[in-house]
């Protein structure tokens, strides 16, 4: 079985690390994108099957924006996204819908852990 790819997309610099090292040990590859521009620019050669989502990011696109831009490629039809915000509010917004789970910052890395592994159907 391939390993799952999963594209990290988050502006702090320690949460970034956190998510990619706990997700490599758990037999994961991982991507990593700290603004909206950079994401779109990977999502244009590779298609994730997970990406977690920071909704605010630094210069013109938001995770909002590439949720969108996601959900329009029909190549990244299959692509599982998770928005990690810090405002409780966003799992209430229309453009967040389009998204497969909003979780709210600071999130336990043990359970955002067992989330992907669902959501990507990998055997614990």
């Amino acid at each position: 079985m391939n390993r799952p790819l999963v594209l990290i997309v988050e502006d702090h610099p320690l949460m970034r690390e956190t998510l990619v090292n706990a997700l490599q040990l758990e037999g994961m590859d991982t991507l990593i994108a700290d603004g909206g521009d950079k994401a779109l620019d990977l999502l244009c050669v590779s298609a994730p099957d997970l990406v977690i989502l920071d909704v605010e990011l630094p210069g013109a696109l938001s995770g909002l924006d590439v949720l969108l831009a996601i959900r329009r490629n029909p190549r990244l039809a299959s692509t599982v996204v998770v928005l990690h915000t810090s405002e409780p509010g966003v799992a209430n917004m229309a453009e967040a819908k389009a998204a497969d789970l909003v979780l709210v910052k600071p999130a336990d890395l043990d359970q955002l852990l067992l989330l992907m592994q669902r959501l990507l159907k990998v055997p614990a």
